[in-house]
């Protein structure tokens, strides 16, 4: 899966890009080239889906890729699909057609959301059958407050939770019809008071994968858990062990430009208070309304932004160079930027 997942992100990137930064998009970086890159590119669902990724295990992946000729290196140096590539990517998308991965909406709550899950059945199971010393699979502060906080409930009955965590668990596999390996390898890493749970480093070796490959596997289940725990009222556990991030997906900085910027204050103004170039400003700008609806009318008119969208359309291409190319020269690249942006969908 790490592999087909790195194909896509070198395709889509169209050689405009550098590896380095397919590394920082599955990390999460939180950088504003990053991110509007994640956009610009329709990568958003990959988005710090593996945050613990190490450079060296990156490279390794890369190398791989290379030594089977997967990818080659254009003249700019920037990696692109070869035909063997091109080839070995549509028929390893026929395997993954159908993953679950919300990066941009899911990568804060995905990590603590599996450790309190986990934390969670190993300890219900352990009480069920009166084992009060035992010890935590889950070495993390913040899970064990979120069970203990979950276990301290008025009338909690541990069978019924049981009975609940299982149910949450079957009807999310069988409805969205998971693939029987991805069911398997999430219920070995699953610890109970009879089974200790297999590491990410023991399932890649009794199912002939890589780390990598166990890491995005367990993602994947966990994002369309945390996809479906927006129904709560089909699902009795899940949707109350979220530990919830209501902050939007953007850098710290151009969060506090956001929050100037919806008081109404000018991009000049904004730049003054905060000591910065008015160019960082019109950067967070753009990478807000990636992620919130913002009013562009403050920065042109409609005129502008049908001309931009105009073009957009008849040159179906989002390429900055050749957008400032084919439109008057009084728009700003800020503006064509913005544009771009507000076709996104917010997420």
């Amino acid at each position: 899966m790490f592999q087909y997942i790195l194909l896509h992100c070198i395709k889509a990137l169209k050689a405009e890009r550098s590896l380095a930064n397919i590394f920082y998009l599955l990390t999460g970086k939180k950088s504003t080239q990053t991110i509007q890159d994640s956009h610009l590119y329709n990568l958003t669902d990959y988005f710090g889906v593996y945050r613990s990724l190490k450079r060296v295990d990156f490279n390794n992946a890369i190398d791989n890729l290379v030594q089977k000729s997967y990818i080659v290196y254009n003249k700019q140096g920037f990696a692109q699909l070869s035909d063997a590539g091109k080839y070995h990517l549509t028929v390893q998308a026929q395997q993954y057609q159908d993953l679950h991965f919300r990066g941009m909406v899911f990568e804060r709550m995905a990590p603590p959301f599996l450790a309190t899950l986990i934390l969670l059945i190993q300890t219900a199971t352990n009480i069920f059958v009166n084992n009060y010393r035992f010890i935590p699979v889950i070495d993390n502060s913040s899970a064990q407050s979120n069970v203990k906080q979950f276990l301290k409930q008025k009338d909690l009955d541990i069978s019924i939770l049981l009975r609940d965590l299982y149910g949450d668990l079957y009807k999310c596999f069988t409805v969205n019809r998971l693939p029987q390996s991805s069911i398997e390898i999430f219920t070995d890493h699953i610890t109970s008071a009879k089974e200790i749970g297999l590491s990410q480093h023991q399932l890649a070796s009794k199912y002939i994968m890589t780390k990598e490959d166990v890491h995005c596997y367990l993602m994947n289940v966990v994002h369309l858990m945390l996809d479906e725990s927006k129904h709560p009222d089909k699902y009795n556990v899940f949707p109350y062990i979220i530990n919830q991030q209501s902050d939007l997906p953007v850098t710290e900085s151009a969060l506090a430009t956001y929050k100037l910027y919806s008081r109404g204050h000018t991009i000049g103004e904004i730049a003054a208070y905060r000591s910065l170039k008015e160019s960082t400003i019109q950067d967070h700008i753009i990478e807000i309304a990636y992620a919130e609806k913002v009013e562009w009318t403050r920065h042109m008119g409609t005129e502008i932004y049908n001309t931009i969208s105009e073009v957009m359309e008849k040159t179906n291409t989002k390429q900055l160079k050749i957008l400032k190319s084919l439109l008057p020269e009084h728009i700003s690249y800020f503006q064509i930027k913005l544009v771009i942006a507000l076709w996104h969908k917010p997420l």
